[in-house]
């Protein structure tokens, strides 16, 4: 019978009793999989039952034993009687992975002390309630191992400050807990921290953060993306006697991003990658092999996809080592890197029957200085600068994104911006792209210049697709309702380094370096990052003046003053 093939011994496990909470979707899964596979008794345990249901299925059709338990890992007397319940009906716990948690993006200065505190109470009060409830019922008197899924803290996380601060405490807890239990015969207490993994718990992140992922794999040393079964495989190891001797500790598997950041200063990583030369490790059944055909990873199309180059490559030019890959250093080409830019196909877009997609002004020595994805928390700032320069911009403007358009300050925002004489353009409701078969185009568009005709009295005739995506489809639509599809020749990627502006700026000073007709450019930052709206824009503006163009915002800058709206 086919199995998840691991790369440890066979029966490494048998025998022993290991509990994984959040078992039933992403990473947890994986790790359910592999340890079943491997011989263990495993109980997974989430709040939902239909996702355990689900896995518990999947292990059992390879030949695993895997049981059930509903947990809210919040509740720590719910965390107790789940414990005794497993010793109760399996007699013992070998061990436990703390891979139940959440989280949201969100930055610093627009989280509530709400937000925050849920956050720290799921992940920090939910993995001491869990360790507790081992130690009590079972561990403290038999010994055992603990595996807590974190992530890696040290840099800070952007947008995340929550939930770094909460992996941080459990990183600590975890090294206090190691001292405190060690003599508690032998107890081992570590931590796995993940990098950019492909999981299928990305099928329920925001379209956002999808487009971010897809096109970052190579801000690390490794240059792709891990996978879940490297994750599992960690896990498997720190479960093992292989490490009996390592305690408190808190292992990256992040193919090395942590050691910089992944944030590269400038382009070279971007622009020449090396490609990856190091192992892939896939262990679900594939192909032939998977008779049950159960799939290893149900992601978005764009992650899958690089999942699915990195697999291709694979078997294309490496020798199989048990279950790994590895890509051998003598390999010519590297994995083809998507690099974020206008896709190729909309040169033939613009050619077919409806909207034409815009790059650049009409107007000699014009530039049109453009934000997306607002309004932000400190867009009033940066209006308040332009009011001091006397300059207008556009603002393509979403209604659900980083905030609510009919939140009251955000709303007084999107109309002191059209009452000073800037430019309101359309950018979708949700950030949705449009070029995905799933976006329902229509009310993405309808349901934004509703809200826009309430707060301003006008629906924006000028749109820009979120990503630049579209699709011919999205074109038609667009077309046939009269927008002007908008989007730019130079890009700051402000949203990828928010802080530096040495790096932001250089698109500009590179557009400018370009032997472009005319001269004529429209760039894109985002109002909702805070450091564009307070610093950056600034700085890019007092560039462009230095340079001597006439900034305005894009209706102007295609010679249409009028056509900006319709009633």
């Amino acid at each position: 019978m086919s199995t998840y093939r691991s790369i440890f011994k066979k029966d490494l496990f048998k025998g022993q009793v290991i509990l994984v909470t959040g078992g039933g979707t992403g990473i947890g899964r994986c790790i359910a999989h592999e340890l079943a596979a491997l011989g263990a008794t495993i109980i997974i345990a989430a709040r939902k039952s239909e996702p355990l249901k689900i896995v518990q299925d999947e292990i059992q059709k390879l030949g695993g034993i895997c049981d059930t338990m509903l947990l809210n890992i919040r509740d720590a007397a719910m965390a107790t009687q789940v414990i005794e319940d497993i010793v109760a009906k399996h007699g013992k716990l070998d061990g436990l992975v703390n891979n139940a948690g959440g989280q949201f993006m969100s930055p610093a200065s627009q989280l509530t002390s709400k937000g925050f505190s849920t956050v720290i109470d799921l992940n920090l009060n939910g993995t001491y309630n869990m360790c507790k409830a081992a130690f009590d019922g079972y561990m403290g008197e038999h010994g055992g191992q603990i595996v807590t899924i974190v992530a890696e803290t040290r840099n800070g996380i952007p947008r995340a400050m929550h939930t770094g601060a909460a992996r941080a405490g459990i990183i600590n807890m975890t090294k206090t807990l190691a001292i405190e239990w060690g003599p508690y015969n032998g107890i081992r207490i570590n931590c796995v921290a993940p990098g950019l993994i492909i999981s299928s718990g990305m099928k329920n992140y925001h379209e956002t953060m999808v487009d971010l992922l897809a096109h970052s794999h190579w801000m690390n040393p490794t240059s792709r993306y891990g996978t879940e079964s490297e994750v599992s495989a960690a896990v498997a190891f720190l479960l093992s006697p292989a490490a009996s001797y390592i305690n408190g500790v808190n292992l990256e598997v992040d193919g090395g991003s942590s050691l910089s950041k992944g944030n590269p200063e400038g382009d070279e990583l971007k622009y020449n990658p090396e490609g990856s030369h190091h192992p892939v490790y896939i262990g679900w059944p594939e192909g032939a092999d998977n008779v049950h055909g159960i799939k290893h990873v149900d992601a978005p199309v764009k992650i899958n996809d690089l999942l699915n180059n990195y697999k291709a490559i694979g078997r294309s030019t490496v020798t199989a080592i048990a279950a790994c890959t590895l890509i051998p250093s003598s390999l010519a080409s590297p994995i083809p890197v998507p690099v974020p830019s206008l896709p190729a196909e909309f040169q033939e877009l613009n050619k077919r029957a409806g909207a034409t997609v815009i790059h650049a002004c009409t107007v000699p020595n014009s530039f049109a200085i453009t934000f997306d994805d607002g309004p932000g928390t400190f867009t009033n700032d940066l209006l308040d600068y332009l009011y001091r320069k006397q300059i207008k911009v556009t603002f393509f403007v979403n209604g659900f994104n980083y905030n609510d358009i009919k939140n009251p300050d955000i709303a007084a925002t999107v109309k002191r911006a059209f009452a000073a004489g800037h430019q309101i353009g359309s950018h979708t409701w949700s950030h949705a792209d449009l070029a995905a078969s799933s976006t329902n185009i229509d009310e993405e568009m309808t349901k934004l210049d509703v809200a826009l005709k309430e707060l301003i009295g006008k629906r924006p005739v000028y749109m820009r697709p979120p990503y630049g995506n579209t699709s011919p489809a999205a074109l038609e639509y667009l077309g046939a309702h009269g927008y002007k599809v908008i989007n730019w020749n130079v890009d700051t990627d402000d949203w990828q380094h928010p802080s530096n502006f040495k790096l932001n700026l250089q698109a500009y000073k590179n557009a400018l370096q370009r032997d472009t007709t005319g001269k004529t450019f429209i760039s894109l930052q985002h109002d909702a990052e805070p450091l564009t709206a307070q610093v950056f824009s600034k700085i890019a503006i007092e560039y462009v003046l230095s340079k001597g163009f006439n900034i305005m915002p894009v209706g102007s800058c295609l010679g249409d003053n009028d056509g900006w709206y319709r009633d």
